[in-house]
């Protein structure tokens, strides 16, 4: 069975699709630009991808190859320092390596977040005097630091 075969109650495709979709990965995913660069409005996009599991298809491989493209920039800035450049007098007299540590957390703690995800949990409260909110923030190290709520504040 082929594509054509999977697709054949369709109809072709819809002229602007295929500028549409090399829009969205060269725009990085922003649907608002890409449907603009393809001449249709945003709402064509979601009806199309409704209506067409072809398009639908091909339109979660471009979200696909758009976050890939996301990720892996993400994890080359963390792990390849930029250069920046040290002035003296208007003279260019070194470079200075620097990474970016938050993209390094962000890295480690997708990749293994058993050891770096940092817990949190957020409580509210009403504390019965003229409608005021008690508001909580917790933060753990470690995922058993953060146990249920206790009421000592309360």
């Amino acid at each position: 069975m082929t594509d054509s075969d999977l697709y054949q109650d369709e109809g072709p495709p819809e002229p602007w699709e295929k500028d549409f979709l090399e829009g969205f990965v060269n725009e990085y995913g922003v649907l608002g630009k890409a449907a603009q660069a393809a001449g249709v409005h945003p709402n064509a996009i979601k009806t199309r991808a409704k209506n067409s599991a072809r398009f639908r298809d091909l339109y979660e491989a471009a979200v696909r190859m758009v976050d890939d493209t996301l990720e892996y920039e993400n994890v080359r800035r963390a792990l390849e320092p930029n250069e920046r450049p040290i002035f003296q007098r208007g003279q260019l007299v070194g470079v200075v390596q620097e990474w970016d540590t938050k993209h390094l957390e962000w890295v480690l703690e997708r990749r293994m977040p058993e050891k770096y995800h940092l817990p949190s949990r957020i409580e509210f409260g009403g504390s019965g005097s003229e409608g005021a909110v008690n508001f909580k923030l917790s933060l753990g190290d470690t995922p058993g630091e953060l146990g249920p709520g206790s009421d000592e504040d309360d």
